[in-house]
């Protein structure tokens, strides 16, 4: 593994394994540069319907996790202030930036990884204004949804309401205490299998012209969709990302994460990891990447776009904090082809 992936000062040591849809401990490691987080606004045209006793319950808990990651790490899971324009053209002119991928060494610096060339597939440098810290056990779902929305459509929905619609309809899973977070880590108490993540894209991100399946495939299957400017997100194991010192890697897809391109010529892989700190544009050796990804059987979620079609109405949300519904006005294209793969065999990993 690279040296910058070596650091034993990230992710902080934990003492174990954090389960699915984990987030490493900040320790030391200095908060993501930039403003203080905005605390994302419920959109104006969206109504707030009454919640039932059991809705309150979950917004009032979703409310103290949020006060606990800012008192236990100082800082609270970022929201993009700006909504980057959907692109997946790369050229020579945006394909050479600074490295964004780090991690800190002993003394609190930054140390960089490998940044995309100009033969990067995909654009790992527009998707890394969508990446958010998630700070919290349970987000990485969520956390992923929103990011992959927004690089598909444009429009931003935060991690707390895509979890909140889901719990409130069923495709998040509440968590029995032993699958819980160790103590001490903050948690959301919920997990979100596969098919309820596909499920919660196609309820939000179709109101927007998107919808998702899961599939199962090859690395040149991955590329072959980041090529056709698809989005993807994916389940792998976290500590074969991570490496933190003293945690046992249970050799287990537990986390999410969105895949943002690839680069053939260093054999990078990169991604917006909301586990981590520094996940955004997150370079990952394409030998650790593959490795991470097969203990999932190669799952991947992957969107397609409605090419004209106007977006349609979902159905009516049931917590406040959903988003606005737009207006339906007809449409309906083909769908952008993409590989033909195998018949999938179901993930059932709860990932936490």
């Amino acid at each position: 593994m690279d040296d910058e992936y070596t650091d034993d000062s990230f992710p902080a040591q934990s003492g174990e394994s954090l389960g699915g849809g984990s987030v490493a401990e900040a320790g030391s490691v200095p908060p993501e540069p930039g403003s203080a987080p905005v605390e994302p606004a419920t959109p104006a045209d969206t109504g707030s319907p009454q919640m039932s006793a059991e809705e309150a319950e979950i917004e009032q808990e979703m409310m103290e996790v949020e006060r606990e990651i800012e008192s236990e790490y100082g800082m609270e899971p970022s929201t993009p202030t700006t909504q980057p324009e959907s692109t997946h053209e790369t050229t020579a002119e945006t394909s050479t930036p600074a490295p964004t991928d780090m991690s800190y060494d002993s003394e609190g610096d930054p140390e960089k990884g490998t940044s995309p060339t100009s033969d990067v597939i995909g654009d790992p440098n527009a998707d890394a204004s969508q990446w958010s810290f998630q700070g919290a056990n349970g987000y990485c779902g969520p956390n992923s949804i929103s990011m992959l929305i927004d690089a598909a459509t444009g429009h931003h929905l935060t991690e707390q309401q895509i979890a909140g619609w889901a719990i409130s309809n069923d495709e998040m899973t509440h968590l029995p205490p032993q699958d819980d977070s160790p103590p001490g880590v903050p948690s959301i108490h919920y997990g979100m299998l596969p098919q309820q993540a596909v499920d919660t894209i196609n309820e939000l991100g179709g109101q927007y012209g998107i919808s998702a399946t899961i599939q199962e495939g090859s690395m040149s299957d991955l590329d072959g969709y980041l090529k056709q400017g698809r989005e993807v997100m994916i389940e792998l194991d976290d500590q074969r990302i991570w490496h933190q010192p003293g945690v046992t890697d249970t050799d287990e897809a537990n986390h999410y994460v969105v895949v943002t391109g690839f680069d053939p010529s260093t054999d990078t892989v990169f991604i917006n990891d909301p586990g981590a700190p520094d996940g955004k544009e997150e370079s990952i050796p394409l030998s650790e990447f593959e490795s991470a990804w097969s203990t999932s059987d190669n799952t991947m979620i992957v969107t397609s776009t409605s090419s004209g079609s106007s977006p349609a109405e979902p159905s009516t949300p049931s917590t406040p904090s959903t988003p606005s519904t737009p207006s339906p006005s007809g449409g309906g294209a083909e769908e952008i082809p993409g590989p033909i793969l195998l018949p999938v065999v179901m993930s059932s990993d709860l990932i936490r």
